[in-house]
C-alpha cells in the first residue's frame, strides 16, 4: 500500500513525519508527491509502554524509516495504574506478613 509521508525537513537525510497520506484513495491522487517521501509500507511501532513515546523519521533520499524513543510524562491514567499496582503490592506484602505470623 503506497503512502506519502510529509513533515518537517530537519536535515537533508532526516524528515520528521507529521502527516501520512494513503495514495491509493482517489481523493489523494492530485497530491504533489515531491512534497514528501513515497513509501510502500509504514513503519511498525513497538508495543505500548507507559512513559515512552516515539518520533517517526524518514530519509527523503533513501526512504529508510526509523523511530527514536523518548521519555514522556505519565498520563493521569498511567499514573493511576501505577498507583494501583503499588497498592496491590503493599496489600500482598501485608497479607504475606500476616500469614507468616508477623504483625500488620
Amino acid at each position: 500500500m503506497s503512502k506519502l509521508l510529509t513533515g518537517t525537513l530537519l536535515a537533508p537525510d532526516k524528515l520528521l513525519v507529521e502527516t501520512i497520506y494513503n495514495l491509493e484513495v482517489p481523493e489523494n491522487s492530485a497530491l504533489d508527491r515531491s512534497q514528501g517521501v513515497e513509501v510502500s509500507e509504514e513503519i511498525i511501532f513497538p508495543e505500548y509502554a507507559p512513559g515512552r513515546g516515539h518520533t517517526w523519521y524518514v530519509n527523503p533520499e533513501t526512504g529508510e524509516q526509523w523511530l527514536e524513543e523518548y521519555e514522556r510524562p505519565l498520563t493521569p491514567e498511567e499514573e493511576m495504574q501505577e498507583l494501583k499496582a503499588q497498592n496491590a503490592q503493599i496489600l500482598l506484602m501485608m497479607a504475606q506478613m500476616q500469614a507468616a505470623g508477623g504483625e500488620g
